[in-house]
């Protein structure tokens, strides 16, 4: 049962100072009704006596899994050292005798350290919060810090707010708060929405990061994609957690790349040259200018046993989406870990005049539906991933990737707008590796000239039936079947984007086996 706090006795309290109380305690009251009774996490950034930690205990922490993180030194500010009006010595005792009064005590966290150290060392935790409140030290560059760290751990949706707006102990205002949070609130402006109070910045964020501000080390275009080095898988499953996807550099030299598309060029020409062949691409929506050569994992040695087999890829890959388990067995089990299995692969060539795709996501394909994950990006949650490795360079003009960064995170009701994506404008040598549940889609090529895209797509090893049967059974035995029967054993397919054979269903392929391209 979750309970519904009514503002308990402040009196049973020890404070030296009553400005909380005083001054900020009405607009709390007001300001914090929406997170009455729900479950919150809470980190507060400078505690002193306790004052605003007792009330957040009181008042927030009512619902039971909600828990709170509390950072200070106990040693007070610059301020506070000279004048015996603070008390300092008894400080922290002060501060656990206020918080020990509180009922829920129990969910409270408290960080003995600098915010310097604790607020990173949250970070390394993947700590995250639905209420922050900042009021450490007075320091403009202290202050600024503890801002930008603490909003990358602010749920979207969660609030932040600032102490000491006004303050001003220092006779140059450069040092003084205010300069520190009119800074911050300028450099996120289009990530929230801030209200001024008497003395206080009451932050809503609004949305997550944007691509810019979400990565640091990063060297990126509000216009486009992140582009991080495959030899640094680490950054790069930074990113991908970030924003869904991530322009690897140095995937290939330019020599491979020229292989996989003379690999590809035989079978993209064939279907151009016949456009009724059974193999050309006439569902998805997609247009008739835009050939596909499937099977290329099979028909590309270099795509296959070079490109897919670099350790850094497969890393970031299985990162992703390896599957970990121990199944049940009452006499005891052993672990089970299964890496990613290739899903599909194919080189798209994007002909003039095609239309841009509609705006999507790819595992679509295997019926998933998605919670919007507010508080970050969940490990697990994917089933897939995409690696697109361009022949030529993409640019908006021939049909780039549109791709909508941070799309992951969203929930399944949320639909795309189409001033939300950005183009994916990559150079020979690079790829884009995204998630499944990234929104993307193929650009309008209005140039002269096709665009060749090579595509490699991955799901978890477990999403395909126990037995592989297929290998065992003979074209002619299949075609002896009833429909019901070759429908049951995935020769026809219920789902038009899943279990197909060159685009269609494999008991079509039985009906026209002499009618293939000869590699």
């Amino acid at each position: 049962m979750v309970e519904v706090a009514s503002s308990p006795d402040r009196g049973r309290f020890t404070f030296h100072h009553s400005w909380f109380d005083k001054e900020v305690l009405p607009e709390w009251e007001e300001l914090t009704l929406p997170l009455r009774a729900k479950k919150v996490h809470i980190l507060e950034v400078g505690s002193f006596e306790g004052a605003s930690t007792t009330w957040l205990l009181d008042n927030l922490l009512t619902h039971p899994e909600s828990t709170m993180t509390a950072v200070d030194t106990f040693e007070g500010g610059m301020e506070h050292q000279d004048s015996e009006l603070y008390d300092i010595n008894s400080l922290e005792s002060r501060f656990r005798s206020n918080v020990n009064k509180c009922k829920h005590v129990d969910r409270l966290r408290v960080i003995k350290a600098t915010s310097d150290d604790a607020l990173l060392d949250l970070r390394r935790e993947k700590a995250r919060f639905d209420f922050i409140y900042i009021d450490a030290s007075h320091v403009a560059l202290d202050v600024l810090h503890d801002a930008v760290v603490c909003w990358r751990m602010l749920n979207v949706g969660g609030t932040m707010v600032f102490d000491d707006v006004a303050w001003k102990g220092y006779m140059e205002d450069c040092y003084n708060p205010r300069i520190a949070i009119k800074s911050f609130l300028q450099c996120a402006e289009q990530e929230l929405e801030a209200t001024e109070t008497e003395g206080q910045m009451w932050v809503l964020r609004l949305r997550p990061e944007s691509p810019i501000n979400s990565f640091w080390p990063s060297i990126v275009s509000v216009d486009m994609a992140q582009r991080v080095s495959l030899d640094d898988p680490d950054r790069v499953i930074l990113a991908v957690e970030s924003d869904g996807g991530v322009i690897l550099t140095g995937f290939s030299d330019v020599a491979d790349v020229k292989k996989v598309n003379a690999d590809a060029t035989p079978f993209l020409e064939k279907i151009i040259e016949e456009a009724d062949h059974c193999y050309k691409r006439q569902s998805r929506n997609q247009d008739r200018g835009t050939a596909r050569c499937t099977r290329l994992f099979g028909r590309s040695k270099t795509a296959r046993e070079v490109w897919l087999q670099q350790p850094a890829f497969l890393q970031i890959v299985n990162h992703f989406l390896r599957t970990e388990s121990v199944p049940y067995n009452d006499k005891g089990s052993i672990p089970i870990t299964t890496d990613a299995i290739l899903s599909a692969s194919a080189t798209l060539d994007i002909g003039p005049g095609v239309q841009a795709q509609d705006l999507h996501r790819d595992d679509f394909i295997w019926q998933q539906t998605h919670t919007a994950q507010g508080e970050g990006y969940k490990l697990g949650s994917d089933v897939g991933m995409g690696l697109l490795v361009p022949g030529v360079r993409t640019t908006r003009e021939n049909g780039a990737t549109l791709f909508v960064p941070a799309s992951h995170l969203w929930g399944h009701s949320r639909r795309p707008q189409a001033q939300e994506a950005v183009a994916v404008e990559m150079d020979v040598g690079e790829a884009f590796l995204f998630l499944a549940s990234t929104v993307h889609a193929g650009g309008a090529n209005s140039t002269l000239k096709g665009r060749p895209m090579h595509g490699f797509f991955y799901c978890r090893s477990w999403m395909r039936p126990e037995e592989n049967q297929h290998m065992w059974f003979t074209k002619e035995e299949v075609q002896t079947w009833s429909s019901a029967a070759q429908k049951q054993a995935g020769y026809l397919r219920d789902n038009p984007f899943l279990g197909h054979c060159n685009e269609v269903d494999p008991v079509e392929l039985f009906r026209a086996s002499d009618r293939r391209i000869q590699e």
